[in-house]
């Protein structure tokens, strides 16, 4: 079964499923596409008052598909550039994060292009003590990580 994006409205809130069980969900190219569509038309519908991500089968997501990243190289620079700008100008915001190697993994702040990211801003999210590393790791230029992230026990500010 091929990776896919379902979507779901309950109510005021758009409930979106990363679903392909067998490879923990990882992104591919198709389900990155679908969710930047579904928050894009979510952003526009004042209905919509919150969009829950969840993964399907007891799983979050395992993250980047390696055999697209493969497949992305074998298709040349151009489809990488592509890819990159469909993930910028990203915002982070009012979310509960606990757990993996490191919970946000920035990656540098600056992509597989030499270009530097835009516009990820992680503020107001609350986390728990579940990551094995810590909490984010490769804050770099165009990555704002501020003091409203803080932890689920202490309200302090995540360092």
């Amino acid at each position: 079964m091929p990776s896919e994006l379902q979507t779901e409205r309950r109510g005021t809130t758009l409930v979106l499923t990363i679903s392909d069980p067998s490879s923990r969900n990882t992104l591919s190219a198709q389900v990155i596409a679908a969710g930047i569509e579904a928050l894009s038309v979510a952003e526009s519908n004042p209905e919509v008052r919150a969009v829950v991500l969840q993964g399907a089968a007891g799983h979050f997501s395992a993250g980047g598909n390696v055999h697209g990243l493969i497949e992305r190289r074998a298709a040349g620079e151009a489809a990488q550039r592509r890819m990159l700008e469909d993930l910028r100008n990203v915002i982070v915001r009012h979310n509960y994060m606990d757990g993996g190697n490191y919970t946000i993994n920035a990656g540098g702040g600056s992509g597989a292009d030499g270009y530097a990211k835009s516009n990820y801003v992680f503020s107001g999210n609350v986390f728990g003590h579940h990551a094995r590393y810590g909490v984010i790791q490769g804050l770099g230029a165009g990555i704002s990580f501020d003091a409203t992230n803080v932890w689920v026990d202490t309200g302090l500010a995540v360092q």
